[in-house]
């Protein structure tokens, strides 16, 4: 049963393509407490639109929008969403992927940080779902380099320059999004969710980026061909072109496993001992920070770095998605501190 409203936002759910996922999203919306429900059904040729207009038939909350396609430079997510957020009369606003779930108790849980801190923005990183050892190896080694590359202490820190989110779930009071412009100031940027944060972030508004774990749960892909492509599209922007410097902490640990058997073979036992404490020392300083941060994965340390370091090299081009090719990848600017 719907639950009634009981906090002032809107859910925005920028939709293409998700027939998979967009019933499960739309169950967990409703029942969260929403005011209003926007499905952005951004040119789906599956059956997105009848099952958002289903879900509008039976709960008054529920918006289902059509959108006819991002015109010339917007990305199509973020053209989805800036409609929607022009359509939405509550006074915040959730940007909530449809492949995400909001948990029981989730939208309060967010809704009294808010309160409670004064923020303007919230974004919260989904408790992630993986199926099979490829998907967990995978999202938990890329997770693991998102921790480094965006550090919660940096972001969260009001004088670091610092910044990032999930696109996943992002809470911004809706004054403050239009007055920085909200998508339309960021249209073609794939990377939406950081670029967004980043104008939040220089505009000296207070937000936040933490762990919603207990808040949202998704599986963002399914399976190594969906890993491939939605990764591929935005490495290079989070990370950089593929470097020798960038690649060495995932070759390093796979050259040492291959120096461990080679010596082995070889009748090096030396060379082959030294070279297996170096990789288990990797595996253990691996399995540490994924405990830490509450995933699992680490026993895959070894076929995670392989994977994830061809969707580094893959991503030197520009990757399809959705039936819609990415641009040319460009990385972000590594801020100082």
């Amino acid at each position: 049963m719907a639950a009634p409203p009981q906090f002032p936002l809107a859910i925005l759910i920028p939709a293409r393509n998700e027939q998979a996922n967009l019933n499960a999203c739309l169950a967990a919306a409703t029942a969260s407490g929403a005011a209003e429900i926007w499905v952005a059904d951004d040119g789906s040729t599956d059956q997105t639109g009848a099952i958002a207009a289903r879900w509008q038939a039976a709960d008054a909350r529920v918006r289902a929008l059509a959108i006819a396609g991002p015109p010339p430079g917007w990305a199509g997510k973020n053209y989805a969403l800036w409609q929607a957020a022009q359509h939405a009369t509550q006074p915040w606003l959730l940007f909530l992927d449809a492949d995400a779930c909001l948990l029981p108790g989730g939208l309060e849980r967010a809704w009294r940080e808010i309160e409670r801190d004064g923020l303007a923005s919230l974004s919260l990183s989904p408790r992630q779902r993986a199926e099979g050892w490829v998907e967990r190896a995978v999202q938990a080694r890329v997770f693991d380099l998102l921790d480094r590359r965006f550090p919660p202490a940096r972001v969260n820190d009001p004088a670091d320059p610092c910044a990032a989110a999930n696109g996943q779930f992002i809470l911004i009071r809706r004054a403050d999004y239009f007055a920085l412009g909200g998508h339309a100031a960021i249209a073609g940027e794939w990377l939406e969710d950081v670029a967004l944060a980043r104008r939040i972030k220089a505009a000296g508004l207070r937000y936040r980026f933490g762990d919603g774990r207990d808040c949202v749960a998704t599986r963002m892909y399914r399976g190594w061909d969906e890993l491939a492509a939605g990764w591929s599209k935005n490495f290079v922007g989070l990370f950089g072109p593929p470097t020798a410097a960038g690649l060495a902490p995932l070759v390093a640990p796979l050259a040492g496993a291959g120096l461990a058997l080679g010596a082995w073979v070889m009748r090096r036992p030396r060379l082959a001992a030294l070279a297996a404490a170096y990789v288990a020392f990797e595996h253990v300083r691996y399995a540490r920070r994924q405990r830490r941060a509450g995933r699992d994965g680490a026993a895959w340390l070894l076929p995670a770095n392989a994977l994830v370091a061809a969707i580094w090299w893959r991503a030197r081009r520009p990757a399809q998605w959705k039936g819609r090719v990415a641009p040319q990848p460009r990385a972000l600017p590594y801020e100082d501190g």
